[in-house]
């Protein structure tokens, strides 16, 4: 009915579909309009994930791009406190890890891994800074990861939701 009653579909009919070379040019235009829209709500979605994160540990204060993960339900079960995981790249040098800064081991599962131990370490303080909004967390536990967290680079960090 849309075809023979309409205008759109006339012209559709016998104006685009009969000429092979604006058939494809609609068609490619299309493609590249959806990747190019599912690129953009990608990109607003994690723009709202975004933040920075300062670390203080050991006395020294460093920054990291945090991701706020609301999949990351990590809790420490003893001490009943949010986990948020960071690349142990991330983590300055002369901070070394098991001699200045203690660690604890605490069970975990993942994709990937259906159970593992995760080493934590307790930070003095972190501050996340989300647009206007910052988040001071005091003795604020961070698990270590020796894998990247992001394929991409986009983030070192990320933020157990729990903590905000």
């Amino acid at each position: 009915m849309f075809i023979y009653y309409t205008p759109a579909g006339y012209n559709l009919k016998e104006v685009i579909l009969k000429d092979s070379k604006l058939t494809i040019f609609l068609a490619i235009t299309l493609v590249i309009l959806v990747i190019i829209g599912s690129q953009i709500k990608r990109i607003t979605v994690y723009e709202k994930s975004q933040c920075q994160v300062e670390v203080t540990l050991d006395n020294v204060t460093f920054r990291v791009k945090g991701y706020i993960d609301t999949g990351n339900i990590l809790i420490d079960p003893i001490l009943k406190k949010p986990v948020s995981v960071i690349e142990a790249d991330s983590i300055p040098l002369n901070i070394q890890l098991g001699v200045n800064v203690k660690l604890h081991l605490i069970p975990y599962s993942s994709l990937g891994c259906e159970s593992g131990l995760l080493e934590v370490i307790t930070a003095e303080n972190i501050c996340i800074y989300q647009g206007k909004k910052v988040v001071e967390v005091p003795m604020a536990l961070l698990g270590i990861s020796r894998h990247r967290l992001s394929s991409d680079g986009e983030f070192n960090m990320l933020v157990n939701s729990n903590i905000l």
